[in-house]
């Protein structure tokens, strides 16, 4: 199908999911007709107006999506410290990321593949590209078009989750909810025997404090939405890690055995035990948040524990500033 054709059709596809009610859908046809606009190849004498008025509409429909402003990043950030999370929302452009925390995250992101392979066939909520409307545009090769914003984002991710659900797929990878404007996403949630079982994918070797904090908020979301029978934690096995000679780094699933390579433990009564205090940070941060003032906190033991803070660097620099000016 041409260019100039997908540009009509994805209009008038627009049109029709908005008269459906069908707010999602069309604001996704609408940004796709603008994607074509900017970068698909028209002859001479095409409709272009059709551009503008497709940018217009996906601007105003998807603000009329629901949309949970927090997440487990910004939660774990004010509990550590409410000026970072401030900072987080207002001043990003100022974060630090170190090298070393870089290679955290890349870790991060292996172990996490690794562990999908003990639930093998299930199916990933956060994986869009699947998703029909997001058509091939013929024009370029590779084709750059501007990502789709995180409001539109979310909602694929929980619809994509709703629909595995509604079709009863055993694993789900990256299952999405929100409750009380706070979204939250679990690694593997899995629906067994009548039972409902979440798993949570740490890199590290041992069972940390805040990893029992960060899952309580996760059981808080997702118990919202579905009856949690257990919750575990996934976090790869040392010695064994160790006893085939390799790095964590190295670690692929065709030089270990993903069975041996993890261990399991439950900690459903501990996520349960925090729900009361996960309802009192939410409060604190929400109210920083609603305020719109920048909280004070001094530069202390607490920018580095439990996590580097991407911001130690901004609070530094202003201190020194502050006593230069003094």
């Amino acid at each position: 199908m041409s260019d100039i054709v997908n540009y009509y059709s994805s209009f008038e596809s627009a049109q029709e999911y908005e008269a459906q009610g069908d707010i999602l859908s069309a604001a996704l046809e609408f940004w796709l007709c603008y994607q074509y606009y900017e970068h698909g190849d028209f002859p001479l004498g095409t409709d272009q107006s059709l551009g503008f008025k497709a940018c217009d509409k996906f601007k105003k429909l998807q603000n009329k999506l629901p949309y949970a402003r927090l997440s487990k990043t910004n939660y774990l950030k004010g509990c550590q410290c409410l000026k970072a999370l401030w900072l987080y929302k207002n001043r990003y452009d100022a974060r630090f990321v170190s090298e070393e925390q870089k290679q955290k995250f890349k870790v991060g992101h292996i172990i996490g593949d690794l562990a999908q392979k003990l639930f093998a066939g299930g199916k990933d909520a956060s994986f869009f590209m699947q998703a029909p409307f997001l058509k091939s545009l013929q024009a370029k090769t590779p084709l750059e078009v501007p990502s789709l914003t995180y409001r539109i984002k979310q909602n694929l991710w929980l619809k994509r989750t709703r629909t595995l659900m509604n079709n009863r797929v055993k694993d789900i990878y990256e299952a999405a909810f929100t409750y009380n404007d706070i979204f939250a996403a679990v690694d593997i949630l899995e629906f067994n025997d009548e039972r409902v079982v979440a798993f949570e994918v740490k890199s590290s070797f041992d069972v940390r404090d805040v990893y029992i904090q960060d899952s309580a908020l996760q059981y808080y979301v997702i118990s919202h939405n579905v009856h949690l029978d257990d919750f575990f934690l996934v976090y790869p096995d040392e010695e064994y890690i160790e006893s085939q000679g390799l790095k964590i780094e190295a670690l692929t699933v065709y030089n270990c055995d993903v069975e041996k390579l993890f261990k399991k433990k439950s900690i459903l009564d501990a996520v349960k035990s925090l729900q009361p205090s996960v309802e009192q940070h939410l409060k604190e941060i929400k109210s920083v948040l609603a305020s719109g003032n920048m909280p004070s906190a001094p530069v202390d033991d607490h920018c580095s524990y439990p996590y580097e803070c991407e911001f130690l660097r901004y609070c530094k620099n202003s201190l020194d500033w502050e006593f230069t000016i003094y």
